[in-house]
This record gives C-alpha cells, structure tokens and sequence, in this order.
C-alpha cells in the first residue's frame, strides 16, 4: 500500500466528517466519498488488471477479498446501530430504520434511500444508515468492474474514456432535469471510480508513468475548489471532476514534493481508520441529532461526537478489519463465525426491542386523521368534515399538512355550527396554481399537481376559501408569495369570501422523542420555536392589500398556549409541527364559537 494514498484516504474521510458535522464549515467535504470512489477505483481495478494480464484472475477469490474488506466491519456496525436505534427510535421512526437496515444489510441501500421522501420521516441527517449508500454503490460496481475490464480488455484504451465521458454526460443531463436519484445512482458514480481504473491502466501500459510538482499541485488545487464550490445538488455530473480529477493527479503525481506530507504518519494512520471511521462517524452524529433535535453540535457534543467515532473506529479497526484481513484458513473460518454470532448477538433483540421496551402511545396520539379517510396527497370521496347533513360545502379548505390536520378540527367545528366544509391539502404543498413545485420533494410533486387540479375544479362554485399552511415552510418557498397573491386577487375577482388561518405553533423537539427519551431517563427541555409568529406577521401584512380578506388568528385559545400538552398532560401534538387527533378536536371545540356560519358568507 502507498502511504500517500492512505494520506488521501485520511483527508477525504475528514472531510466528510467535518462536512457531516458541520456543512457551513466545508460546503463541498461531502466530494470526500467520491474521492474514495476513485481510490477504490484505482487499487481495485489495478489489481484485477494485473491479474487478468497474468490470466491468474478468479472471480470467486475476487468476491472474497471484497467481502472480507467490506463486510465484517459493516456488519457489527449494523448490528450495534440496530440496538442503539431500538432503544432510542420511535416506533414510527424505528419502521423507517428497519427498512433501511435490510436494505442496507444486503448493499441495497442506494435504492431505498434514492426514493425515500416519506414528509413525516426523520429528517436526512437523523437517518442512522444514510451513510451505507456509498458502500452499496461500492459493492455493487465490484460486481460489475471484472466483467467490464474482461469484455473490454482489448479496447480499454478508448473504452474507458467514452465510458467517463458518456455516464457524466448523462448525469449531468439527469441532474438537470431534476432528478434528485442520481446522487444515489451507480451508473452516474461508475465514472468515479472508473477514472482511478483508467489511470491504472495508463500506467500499467506505461511503466514509469509518473508526475511531479505540477500534477501534485494541480490535484491539490482541484481538491480544493471541490471542497469550497461544489455544491450537493450538482454531485454527481460534471462538476464531480473536481475531486475526482484533483484525486487521480494526486495519485499520479507519486515523485512531487507533496507526496511526503502526504505521507505523514499521523496522516496514514488516520487512513488506515478511514473505513472505519466513515462507519461510525455518521450512526453517531445522527443518533446524537435524533435526540436533540439540533443539527449544530455543541463544544461537548463535538467532543462526545469526536471521541466516540475514533474509539468506535479505533476498536473496529483493531479487533474486526484487521484481524480478519490478515487471517487465512482455519483462523479465517473461526474468527467469522465468531464475529456472525456476535452479529446475531447484538441485532436480533432490536426489532422487538423497540416495540417492548415501552408502553406504546395511542394511535391518535400519533396522527391528525387517518390517512386513509382524508384528501390529503390524495382523493377519498367528496373530503367533506363537518355536519354532513347540512347540505351543500359552507367552504374549501386548501393548504398543506397545516389544513390536513384540521380535518378533525372542522369535524367539531361543523357539527356545533350547522355547517360543512371539504378539505384538500397536500404534503409539503398548498395546492394552487403557479405553486413552486421544484422546491417539493420528488415523491411529492404528482400528489401537489393533482390536488391542484382538484382544487381548480372546484372553485367556479365555491363561495367561501379557508386557507391553511405552515407558513414558516411556504413563504420562503421562491415563487410561493407571487401564486398566492395571484390566487387571492383571482379569487377576490370572482366574487369569493377568502379566510387564511394563522399557522399554529411549532417547536424545536419532535414530542414524541422527547416522551420516550424522557420515560428512558433522558428528559430534554421542550422549547417553542418563534418562526410561526414571525411567519403570521408577514402573511396578515401581505392581506392588507385586500381589505376584505380575512386574516384568522387562533393561537391565543387555551389549548394552544397550553401546547404541546393539554391541561391533563396529554400529548395535542403528534411531532414539533402538527396537531394529534385530541389536539385537532380540542382545538376545534375552543374555536367553534368564533368561526360561525355567518364568517363564512
């Protein structure tokens, strides 16, 4: 092993933890993994070449090498993230892992998580195996390269090249569409790690082929524009040529002076860590996020995060990867089942764990409706709440969750007022048109259009709008304030009664965590955000341009001040943002005397 290539494994693994840690502080550390990409891609591919040069290549010894590399360190990670996340998770959140740990147990990973949108899921950097996307695109392009390099052994001179060329071109392309998948994607990182393979190649065809000062400082410079410009939305495509290219010159560049700083012990230390640490580091960071609901790391978190990734890795390293790399024959065959009973050990306890080990809530404590009985992201009959006997809808109800969790709301509001209202709403988005859809979720697009559509049918005979939003998600949306002012002067146009409701308030800390966390011993303050209110103003300020539009502030009822727990100490919240069904319908029965059916003619 090159010890300067350890030295490049160490700097990409820090910078991806520096970027996971604290993004603002290396807007572009997240290109580390293609880094490692085009080292594997070089070590891997020359390895295979050589072998396949001396006709001495066996795929099955081949597979072997992989999985002895990859697997057992991964594994026992899995296994401990697993028990971690039992204790810790939510039954809701803890589903979500699951799914993601089969996944990712069989490197499947990039798939799940090239799809994942799920609006009430734990947010990105609270997923504990985001992280095993990279190594389920690793794994896979291993199964992939010796077919590849076999099939192409006589051509690869222009193959890979066009093979870089054409898969970055398509990327790209892909990325401008707005196909937020290809950063999960292995044909758009194939790329990657074919340009450490191709300068292999070139070397191999060439022995001697090296570079000096020049190339070293041009890798070092590339590598640096990657860290500082690169930004996620434009990983991977052309803009991956920063790192990748920066890495491929750096290993090329074996006789420049740099080559011996990049050769530092402490350097090739922190490298030969580097897989190990790009485990844990990750599982604990989200983990610690999960339970504080902050993303920023305090000084004692920094240093629990700090200290807990290199122990991890440190032990993992000592007793799993290098033992089992250095093992052969019956001490092989010994120490993995060891390590597979361990495994097994330490996962299979978690997934019932977690459903036991605490009394489970009420499901309508968890909820603001059945999803299946409302229109939200969808259509389920007329979406008629209310008093259903009343006749003909007073009012439509728009928005995003905000209005889906006032169905409940308006079932008790109705039935003590004598009226009905349909409700149609949509996840992450107010259906109306000119609604900015490129800032939705991908999942979240189609559901957004087709309410839209539903709505706009609507509205010939409608007499009354109630609008309903997270405004401190909505109005910072580019595009979002001008549909909305156009929707109300069209409306108002029409002839039509507009009433906008004030978002409700929200919190830091999902409450539901903080309710297991507290019943485990690990209470943490419940703090109220001050984003809403801020968000409140603005919408009422920008309502006055129509003096007939009606801003409708509800915040100051009883149980509202009393959130996110009502006067027994029940939960009226289902997360930080959103009511549960005994909040929806207290709230409901509080605002039923101020929302007559006169307010709404």
């Amino acid at each position: 092993m090159r010890l300067d290539i350890q030295g490049l494994r160490a700097i990409a693994v820090l910078a991806v933890m520096l970027f996971h840690a604290e993004s603002r502080w290396l807007p572009g550390g997240f290109t580390g993994v293609d880094i490692f990409f085009v080292i594997s891609g070089y070590l891997v591919g020359g390895q295979i070449l050589q072998q396949l040069a001396a006709g001495q290549f066996h795929a099955g010894r081949f597979a072997l090498a992989r999985v002895r590399r990859i697997l057992p360190a991964c594994l026992l990670m899995l296994a401990v993230v697993a028990l971690v996340a039992a204790i810790l998770l939510t039954p809701g959140d803890f589903r979500f892992f699951r799914l993601s740990l089969q996944y990712a147990s069989g490197f499947a990973s990039n798939l799940y998580f090239a799809g994942f949108g799920d609006y009430f899921a734990p947010e990105s950097d609270e997923l504990p195996l985001l992280h095993t996307w990279s190594l389920a695109v690793e794994m896979q392009f291993y199964l992939l390269l010796p077919l590849l390099l076999w099939l192409g052994r006589r051509w690869l001179g222009i193959l890979l090249p066009l093979l870089i060329a054409g898969l970055l071109g398509w990327s790209q392309y892909r990325l401008l569409q707005g196909d937020e998948a290809q950063y999960f994607s292995l044909l758009a990182r194939v790329p990657e790690f074919l340009a450490g393979v191709w300068l292999v190649y070139l070397q191999q065809q060439r022995p001697g082929l090296t570079g000096g000062l020049l190339p070293g400082l041009a890798g070092v410079l590339l590598l640096v524009l990657g860290f500082v410009l690169c930004g996620e939305d434009s990983i991977p495509g052309v803009s991956a040529l920063l790192p990748c290219a920066g890495a491929a010159l750096l290993i090329f560049a074996s006789r420049s002076p740099l080559t011996p700083l990049l050769a530092h012990p402490l350097l090739v230390w922190t490298g030969a860590l580097s897989y190990s640490l790009y485990l844990w580091h990750w599982p604990v960071l989200a983990l610690m996020r999960y339970c504080t609901g902050e993303y920023s790391l305090s000084v004692l978190q920094w240093l629990a995060f700090l200290l807990l990734t290199f122990g991890l890795a440190w032990l993992s390293w000592r007793f799993v990867e290098e033992p089992l790399r250095r093992s052969r024959g019956r001490a092989l065959t010994v120490r993995s089942l060891a390590l597979a009973g361990l495994v097994l050990a330490i996962a299979l306890p978690a997934v019932a764990l977690n459903a036991r080990l605490l009394p489970a809530l009420a499901v309508e404590r968890i909820r603001y409706a059945d999803k299946d009985r409302i229109c939200h992201s969808q259509m389920v009959g007329e979406c008629l709440r209310g008093d259903l006997q009343s006749g003909a809808p007073a009012a439509l109800v728009l928005g995003d969750s905000h209005a889906a969790q006032l169905n409940l709301f308006f079932d008790e509001v109705g039935q003590r007022n004598g009226y009905a209202v349909q409700v149609i709403s949509s996840s992450g988005c107010v259906p109306i048109e000119g609604f900015p859809l490129d800032d939705l979720r991908e999942k979240a697009r189609k559901p957004c259009q087709q309410q839209t559509a539903e709505v706009s049918r609507r509205l010939a005979q409608t007499r009354t709008l109630i609008l309903a939003a997270k405004w401190q998600l909505e109005l910072p949306r580019p595009g979002f304030r001008a549909a909305l002012e156009q929707f109300i002067a069209t409306s108002q146009a029409r002839g039509q009664r507009v009433l906008v409701l004030a978002q409700i308030p929200t919190f830091t800390r999902n409450v539901l965590r903080l309710e297991r966390l507290r019943a485990l011993g690990l209470p943490l303050p419940q703090i109220a955000q001050t984003d809403w209110q801020a968000s409140n103003a603005e919408v009422r300020s920008l309502l006055q341009r129509w003096p007939a539009v009606q801003f409708i502030d509800l915040t100051s009822l009883p149980s509202l001040q009393r959130a996110p727990y009502d006067a027994a100490g029940q939960l009226i919240y289902r997360d930080q943002y959103h009511l549960n069904e005994p909040g929806a319908r207290q709230y409901g029965v509080e605002a039923a005397a101020l929302l007559p059916l006169s307010l709404l003619r």
